[in-house]
């Protein structure tokens, strides 16, 4: 059996990751965005929506991240977004499976 002390608490994969978490106030237009700065990722959350909404953007920009997106170019990034959704799709059905075992 799995137990909780078998899974990486957020700041452990943040830190083995090189990812770096801030909160910016942008425009309601951007719910967050991701960049690759020297030595680590840069990752900004806007706090000006819900918490829930501020959760979900984070796991979307830090897939950005772990799919290796943050070299596409504007011709390519409908395809990423895409690539992202259908990831997190994925990942909640896996996730329903696994409570209703």
């Amino acid at each position: 059996m799995i137990s909780l002390g078998d899974f990486m608490n957020f700041e452990d994969f943040c830190s083995q990751n090189n990812i770096v978490v801030t909160y910016y106030s942008f425009t309601t237009k951007v719910r967050g965005c991701c960049i690759k700065m020297d030595d680590h990722y840069l990752v900004a959350v806007n706090p000006r929506f819900s918490a829930d909404s501020m959760r979900r953007t984070l796991i979307h920009e830090i897939m950005h991240i772990m799919q290796d997106h943050l070299l596409c170019d504007q011709s390519e990034y409908e395809k990423c977004e895409e690539e992202i959704a259908r990831i997190i799709k994925n990942m909640k059905k896996a996730e329903l499976s696994q409570l209703m075992l």
